[in-house]
């Protein structure tokens, strides 16, 4: 992937902003609340047409969205920022749901697998790990991994603030990852305050 592909500020801004506005719906969010308000804000807008109750037309008339997300033309779905900042996301709310110090190390291998059968010859690993048949699934790249290693960094530095500095068990998010990975990518809500269940064994 061309490393112009990723803009990190944009990347930043849609984060913070998802934040934002999880936090202007309900002011005294606690970190792990914070996180997956934002995670499945991200989540949600990469997968924006499957959701009919929620037309396009709502965020494009969001103008700070409109820029972030730079649209029209953009889709949502190839949007390089938008799928980094749902990595980072992704990342911290698994990190500051379970603490386990070793969240980085396991998204990573997550990804890796992923990346191998993205590579399938033909397409086939490509198709197969669609969540919907006309969502491509984006490859990953160093910036991606990277983004997601931060949130893995943040959840963690924001579960220590709740667990006076101690941080959970070790290699407790592997099981959650390998549960939970298809459903947490298609039990998605369609409006705010985007409402699909949390993935198992988190708090």
């Amino acid at each position: 992937m061309p490393p112009d592909k990723i803009d990190d500020d944009r990347v930043r801004k849609l984060i913070d902003y998802s934040i934002r506005l999880a936090r202007q719906q309900k002011p005294n969010l606690t970190p792990g609340d914070e996180a997956y308000a934002s995670f499945q804000m991200l989540i949600t807008l990469r997968r924006w047409d499957d959701t009919p109750a929620t037309p396009l037309s709502t965020i494009s008339a969001d103008p700070t969205w409109k820029d972030l997300l730079e649209l029209p033309q953009k889709p949502l779905d190839e949007n390089f920022n938008l799928m980094a900042a749902e990595h980072y996301a992704f990342a911290r709310y698994i990190a500051v749901s379970l603490g386990d110090p070793h969240t980085d190390a396991i998204i990573r291998t997550y990804h890796i697998a992923k990346t191998v059968a993205f590579a399938l010859p033909g397409g086939v690993g490509e198709k197969a790990l669609r969540t919907t048949s006309n969502h491509p699934v984006l490859p990953e790249s160093d910036d991606s991994k990277r983004w997601a290693s931060m949130g893995a960094a943040q959840g963690l530095q924001d579960y220590k603030s709740t667990h006076n500095g101690k941080l959970g068990a070790p290699f407790s998010a592997r099981g959650v990852l390998t549960n939970n990975a298809s459903a947490q990518y298609k039990r998605i809500g369609d409006t705010m305050p985007f409402s699909y269940s949390k993935p198992a064994g988190a708090q």
